[in-house]
């Protein structure tokens, strides 16, 4: 690991997380610069790449037929159940679960359409892990057809009712991203707040807190305002089995 660290230590920023975490997704940076270390340390065996190659297909058959038997499958389904109340979900984790799926099936309902998406996404100074800031999650588009990033997601989410503390937190998220990936441009992201329902309180301080202004441009000059940040109340229908949105 300290080999993979150390041979691009700009790029990596999940792994150098990775403490009490399962399931984490890197980004397309940190993905290429993983895979640069592999190649890099394998060059000499690439030559001989039908062998591997042979040797990699006699696993993934045999992983074919592990996940094919039921008791193998694992959905965000199968955690919604196990975490759910009621209309409500008792777990984070699995809400985080089921909104990264319902992103994906979906495509642009609610949320809109993402390339990239992740949980637990780091957005602090690195620091002891423990005390590290994560998002809940955290995705980009590209503009289509090109490599170029256009957009980036955050979703902060609670289980239960929000309060106001939420709206400063994910605007923290807001901030970081616009320091660490927009640098600068507030236009390229677009934040959501998930809770099971919002307060009239949290419902009025949205307009005040969660809003930027920025500059954008050089010459000339020109002043905007951010206000893309939408409130959503999620609920768990027991028959379908799956998370519904509404938006405030």
């Amino acid at each position: 690991m300290d080999k993979v660290l150390s041979s691009n230590p700009a790029a990596f920023k999940m792994l150098r997380a990775m403490w009490k975490l399962s399931f984490i997704k890197i980004d397309d940076h940190e993905n290429q610069a993983l895979f640069d270390i592999i190649l890099k340390e394998n060059e000499e065996n690439l030559a001989d790449s039908n062998t591997h190659m042979q040797m990699e297909n006699k696993y993934h058959q045999k992983l074919l037929q592990q996940t094919s038997k039921k008791d193998y499958i694992f959905n965000s389904k199968n955690i919604l159940k196990l975490s759910s109340s009621g209309d409500t979900i008792k777990h984070e984790m699995a809400l985080e679960a089921g909104i990264i799926d319902y992103i994906s099936s979906t495509q642009g309902e609610i949320f809109g359409s993402w390339d990239y998406i992740s949980h637990q996404v780091v957005a602090s100074p690195f620091k002891p892990i423990d005390y590290m800031d994560k998002m809940d999650i955290f995705g980009y588009r590209r503009i289509s057809g090109y490599e170029t990033i256009s957009k980036y997601l955050v979703i902060e989410i609670k289980k239960d009712d929000a309060d106001t503390s939420v709206l400063s937190q994910v605007m923290k998220y807001v901030d970081w991203i616009n320091q660490e990936y927009s640098f600068g441009d507030y236009g390229m992201i677009t934040a959501f707040v998930v809770a099971k329902d919002f307060p009239q309180e949290v419902i009025s301080e949205k307009d005040a807190i969660g809003n930027r202004t920025y500059i954008k441009g050089i010459r000339p000059v020109e002043s905007a305002e951010w206000k893309d940040l939408t409130l959503v109340k999620y609920s768990y229908n027991e028959l379908t089995g799956e998370l519904e949105f509404t938006i405030i």
